[in-house]
């Protein structure tokens, strides 16, 4: 879940009962730990990365693996037109359009799992929100 770091220090944080109650909630429906919470939320609010859950980190790791799929379909075509194999423009339309597809769903769902969580972090804190 945690990052590497090269060097880390531990810092004392006073919280009333309820901020307290909610940082709890937010680990179990974050699935991190609490040092991982303040670290994601400082970032975010410093405008250096998106807060994102678990599931949200897991989700990205699928649509990585989408991408690269995508990628290596589109090199296939590639090499197969380098070999001098002949596709039809249908063909090759119908490939196009897929890879297309998924590439601009991909990007969508991207989008909204990193821009959401911090433009709604950062109105919470009334911070000007990140330029993209």
């Amino acid at each position: 879940m945690g990052e590497l770091m090269a060097r880390s220090s531990r810092h004392r944080v006073d919280l009333h009962d309820a901020d307290f109650a909610m940082l709890e909630m937010l680990e179990e429906r974050m699935g991190l730990n609490r040092s991982e919470i303040v670290r994601r939320l400082v970032r975010t609010a410093c405008g250096t990365g998106p807060f994102l859950t678990a599931e949200d980190c897991q989700n990205i790791a699928l649509l990585s693996q989408q991408m690269r799929r995508a990628g290596g379909n589109l090199y296939a075509l590639l090499d197969a037109l380098r070999q001098g194999f002949a596709v039809s423009d249908r063909e090759a339309e119908a490939v196009w359009q897929e890879l297309h597809g998924r590439v601009m769903a991909i990007e969508a769902e991207l989008s909204e799992l990193t821009a959401s969580h911090g433009l709604k972090l950062r109105r919470s804190l009334s911070l000007p929100e990140a330029v993209v």
